[in-house]
């Protein structure tokens, strides 16, 4: 949900940037009907991907120019919403890290989960210029396990509207 109110509220208050939203294989387009109705300046790609073969590109740092096809020819900010950060040419790169759950507590997830999690989130923070995160405690966090510069961690208060807090999310 996230996502939908970001990409909602960028297209009310700003027409004159491009905006190019992407998802994996594993979605069809018809999956984003909340896109459609958005001002021209909002593309959506569908990457020929899955999400497993976009994981293992964002993990090991291959396949920039594997995607460069399917992209824009210029990118100013990639931001992805969730740990898998691609390895795109950007002029700003922004990743989201939720928490450290799978670093905390490693014996609550599957192994080959807590393997896979945790080189995913460790690629976000060698490739990202910015990391989000959702809490004060979890920036500290962050900031203490890689050793990064405070100016290089924001957080992003979740909130909550009225018209949407009862809503059945099937996302």
């Amino acid at each position: 949900r996230i996502g939908r109110e970001l990409v909602s509220h960028l297209a009310a208050i700003d027409t004159a940037n491009t905006y190019s939203l992407f998802h994996s294989a594993n979605y069809d387009d018809s999956d984003y009907t909340w896109l459609s109705g958005f001002p021209d300046n909002f593309r959506i790609l569908r990457l020929p991907w899955g999400r497993k073969v976009l994981r293992s590109i964002g993990i090991l740092g291959i396949g920039g120019r594997l995607c460069r096809p399917h992209l824009p020819d210029e990118i100013d900010v990639y931001c992805s919403l969730s740990s898998l950060l691609l390895p795109v040419e950007a002029k700003r790169r922004m990743g989201m890290i939720w928490d450290l759950h799978i670093f905390d507590h490693p014996i609550a997830n599957p192994a080959r989960d807590v393997i896979v999690g945790r080189l995913e989130v460790s690629s976000l923070v060698r490739r990202a210029d910015t990391i989000l995160t959702i809490s004060q405690d979890s920036r500290r966090r962050i900031l203490a396990r890689w050793g990064l510069p405070p100016e290089m961690v924001s957080v992003v208060y979740g909130g909550v509207r009225p018209d949407i807090l009862f809503q059945q999310d099937n996302e």
